[in-house]
């Protein structure tokens, strides 16, 4: 891997921005994501790496508990319904999580946790049991990569 040759400069919160390449996901890991809501893998992977380069930077905070059944123990995410608002977050255990990305091909286990745990308002009681396809609207009306948030990161390179 070449050196990075740019001259640092601190953005507009007066901090200075983690080099490029090391927030980026090895390849096996950007390949291994499918489509959501219309996103592609590897859009939803760049938008990853944004989120985790907020993370590093300060601007969004880690998550502390799931938002969708409490727990506060064990690794959480953070989870992205529409990648066009890539800070737009919900912190998800890993258990919900995964109900969430299945309910489509298995709807029970999500509807069990909606059940249980949803009140009035909660983010998660809405979501569809049917895949949708938000970026196609975007895609409509604003061209093909405006759905691609990273577009200018280079994927091919490691993270650290």
């Amino acid at each position: 891997m070449g050196e990075h040759k740019e001259v640092p400069r601190p953005n507009s919160f007066g901090r200075y921005a983690v080099r490029p390449y090391s927030i980026l996901f090895p390849i096996a890991v950007v390949s291994g994501l499918g489509p959501y809501n219309g996103f592609t893998g590897l859009e939803r992977a760049r938008v990853a790496q944004l989120i985790r380069w907020a993370a590093r930077e300060g601007l969004v905070a880690p998550p502390a508990w799931c938002s969708v059944c409490g727990a506060c123990v064990g690794p959480l995410h953070s989870h992205c319904e529409n990648y066009y608002e890539p800070l737009d977050l919900h912190a998800i255990c890993v258990s919900c999580h995964f109900k969430l990305h299945r309910r489509f091909r298995s709807p029970r286990p999500w509807r069990n946790l909606v059940d249980q745990y949803s009140c009035d308002g909660s983010w998660f009681s809405t979501l569809s049991l049917t895949p949708i396809d938000m970026a196609a609207a975007l895609r409509a009306e604003f061209g093909e990569p405006v759905t691609d948030m990273g577009h200018h990161l280079d994927i091919k390179r490691f993270g650290r």
